[in-house]
């Protein structure tokens, strides 16, 4: 029985088809090592004294550089993959993609704006309101912030996660298809378990509401990903989802008031529509359908990419 703890001990962190790092400790590499880089530049620039102002350039260059580590060190050293493979095979199909999720974006948050201040659950409180910063600089800032967000995000969240995922369960002998939308299903509730913080801040809105919300959220980012393969729709999703929420139509009174806005709105939810944050469900639900839409438009079919299917179906990258 002793004689085979070494042998366990190295199945427990290797796969049985060529020996590489298992794909749950490959997701748990990558999001380590970022917070270790981020998390180190945070600090560093608090002890350099940098002033309030610069923070956001401060959390978006921490969140980039940990990124840009993480891509320089997790595929040569622990995934045995090209950068491309995780969704930055960065071409005019790519650009398409985020270009056209940036207006999606633009386009969910005005609906939003305007059904609330229909419904008369918002009310316009401010028109280009600079917040803590001149209108101009704040919106830079604000968008700049928003970009480092959508870039670690969904490099870690989806392309990382989702490919090493789908090689983990494809391993356990699930068919490609079904290891795509598993891996999918388990980014999409860690990124809603991750996010229950946002459930802070909202007085009377229900905790499940905002977990199932959140996990919503991570749910269309996943998708947009899955469907086309490339992270330039998910990322465009998210910078603009974020940016045209907050500077946009700023519908958080605080503590969002730092931020600038062109349209600041204050929104007072009714009786049980403020546990269930409004139409908040509706609206995640409606992006995931926006999603669909975007691709069969483009694609003219509503399938897993093909290069995830592949990952899944080439046992000699197989590590899970």
């Amino acid at each position: 029985m002793i004689g085979r703890l070494p042998n366990a001990i190295r199945l427990l962190f290797r796969g049985r088809k060529e020996g590489r790092i298992r794909a749950t400790w490959r997701i748990v590499f990558a999001f380590g090592l970022f917070l270790a880089v981020a998390i180190g530049i945070f600090r560093a620039s608090a002890a350099a004294g940098i002033p309030d102002g610069y923070q956001r350039v401060v959390t978006a260059t921490g969140y980039v550089v940990a990124t840009g580590v993480v891509l320089v060190v997790i595929p040569r050293r622990v995934d045995r993959r090209s950068i491309r493979e995780y969704g930055f095979d960065v071409d005019r199909r790519w650009w398409f993609d985020f270009v056209g999720a940036v207006g999606i974006g633009l386009l969910w948050q005005a609906l939003i704006a305007v059904t609330y201040l229909g419904l008369g659950w918002a009310s316009v409180t401010g028109i280009v309101s600079p917040g803590s910063s001149a209108f101009a600089v704040g919106m830079a800032l604000t968008l700049l912030s928003f970009v480092g967000v959508g870039i670690w995000e969904e490099t870690l969240f989806r392309g990382v996660f989702i490919i090493n995922a789908t090689e983990g369960f494809a391993e356990r002998g699930f068919s490609p298809a079904t290891a795509v939308w598993l891996a999918w299903l388990i980014s999409s509730l860690t990124f809603g378990v991750i996010h229950y913080w946002q459930a802070t801040g909202q007085e009377g809105v229900a905790v499940p509401v905002v977990l199932v919300s959140t996990t919503i959220s991570g749910a269309y980012f996943g998708l947009a990903y899955v469907l086309t393969g490339n992270l330039g729709f998910p990322i465009g999703l998210h910078v603009s989802t974020n940016f045209a929420g907050v500077a946009v139509f700023g519908k958080t009174a605080a503590p969002g008031d730092e931020f600038p806005a062109l349209i600041r709105l204050e929104t007072t939810f009714p009786g049980v529509w403020n546990t269930l944050d409004g139409l908040n469900l509706f609206f995640v639900t409606l992006m995931l359908a926006l999603v669909v839409v975007w691709v069969y438009a483009t694609r003219r079919e509503i399938s897993v990419d093909e290069a995830l299917v592949r990952a899944a179906s080439d046992d000699d990258t197989i590590g899970g």
